[in-house]
């Protein structure tokens, strides 16, 4: 399960103390660094099968050689973290062989190999002691009777249950010679994969925890009795655990941490040559910037030359408007007492300007013989003019706005003449 998962197990414990012990280190002296890697692998009907890889028919060969001991090309994973592990823990669960039997709704079909490798290196500049562990949490199938047939629904399953047996087999027969007292017994770790996985936590440089579970159902009386004498015989194995030191040319570690720096300098050579490229990007930038800047005092200064002329346009057009304004008032006013010399005769001004004109040059000259002006006005003009006798009155000399009509016609007739 995950880091918050309610059900933890004994792998999940023993991963959370590894990194509390790991963290208390780092506290308390922190002097070292540390490198952890995990694979998880299966043992299926003595077939090894990396639970890690992308291929599900990747089958593992197991290796031997004098520096590493009995080793496999499983995958590693890389992980500083305990949730990492866990979730690298629950991807090989994924990917473990389990059926449905009649005992159980899902039964393991194989051992599954939990193995943890911790690799620490010092912080000085003196790499010659690097240490290494490993830690192998396996989980195993359950031993299966073949008396029991309801084990055993189809072919298949007596195959994976006798595949079982027999590993569960040498591995109690490897315990034995191992905790019998006569030395130099042969020890039969090839005689199954399982055991020959283990052989480097067998062999004596290890420390060794088993668990052992049984049934309390009567009908399994002897798988019970077995699985006890089975814990009886490891108590005898004696181990005796020494801290293994590898050189620097030997480890694996060291030359990934060499694959590494050069992976470093690879990536500090590319982002050296991008900062060069953004640097002159920049200056191109720099200057793009200055020729806009230049252009937009340029754009400005036009922007206000423009408006200075629209403004003096507009200045000069008022004024010119108010000139022609002036011409026109001043020049009715000369030419008002004019309009009748010049025939201005559709003006009204001007035809009354010239009629009260012809009046007056009326009034300056002496009367036509039989006619008297009262002098009474309509309008501050002379009412009537009437001839000299009373009864002579005649529709010609009826009262109008500028006078009587024969006298206005005279007057104008006269002064045309």
């Amino acid at each position: 399960g995950t880091e918050r998962s309610s059900k933890r197990g004994i792998i999940h414990y023993a991963a959370k103390d590894l990194f509390d012990e790991i963290e208390r280190r780092r506290e308390e002296v922190n002097d070292r660094d540390y490198s952890i890697h995990v694979s998880v692998v299966e043992v299926y009907n003595e077939e090894l099968r990396d639970l890690l890889s992308s291929n599900r028919d990747n089958k593992l060969t197991i290796r031997e050689d004098p520096d590493k001991g009995v080793f496999v090309n499983a995958v590693r994973y890389k992980t500083q973290s305990l949730e990492k592990m866990l979730r690298a823990l629950s991807q090989g669960e994924k990917n473990r062989v389990v059926a449905k039997t009649t005992l159980n709704k899902r039964s393991s079909r194989s051992h599954i190999i939990f193995s943890i490798t911790v690799e620490s290196i010092p912080k000085d500049t003196k790499l010659e002691r690097v240490q290494y562990s490993n830690l192998n949490l396996i989980d195993l199938a359950g031993s299966e009777s073949v008396r029991h047939k309801s084990n055993h629904s189809n072919r298949t399953r007596q195959i994976e249950g006798g595949s079982i047996n027999k590993s569960l087999l040498t591995l109690s027969l490897v315990i034995q010679a191992l905790g019998a007292p006569a030395k130099n017994a042969h020890v039969s770790y090839r005689d199954s994969k399982l055991t020959r996985f283990l052989q480097p936590s067998l062999s004596g440089n290890s420390r060794l925890a088993f668990i052992c579970c049984a049934t309390t159902s009567g009908l399994y009386v002897e798988e019970t009795k077995s699985t006890f004498q089975f814990a009886q015989r490891i108590k005898h194995v004696k181990t005796k655990s020494t801290i293994n030191v590898i050189k620097e040319d030997d480890s694996e570690l060291l030359k990934r941490v060499k694959d590494e720096l050069t992976e470093v300098k690879i990536t500090i050579n590319v982002m050296a040559q991008r900062m060069q490229l953004l640097e002159e990007e920049n200056k191109d930038l720099k200057a793009l910037v200055g020729v806009l800047s230049h252009d937009k005092e340029r754009a400005v200064k036009r922007v206000k030359m423009l408006e200075a002329i629209q403004a003096q346009e507009e200045a000069m057009k008022q004024k010119r408007e108010d000139e022609r304004q002036s011409r026109q008032n001043g020049g009715l006013k000369d030419r008002m007492p004019m309009n009748g010399a010049n025939g201005g005769k559709n003006n009204e001004a001007g035809i009354i300007s010239n009629t009260v004109e012809k009046i007056g040059y009326r009034q300056r000259r002496p009367l036509p013989p039989g006619f008297t002006d009262n002098g009474s006005t309509i309008n501050g003009m002379p009412a009537n003019i009437r001839p000299h006798s009373p009864g002579g009155i005649s529709e010609i000399t009826e009262p109008t706005r500028y006078g009587s009509h024969r006298s206005l016609l005279e007057s104008i007739g006269e002064h045309s003449a």
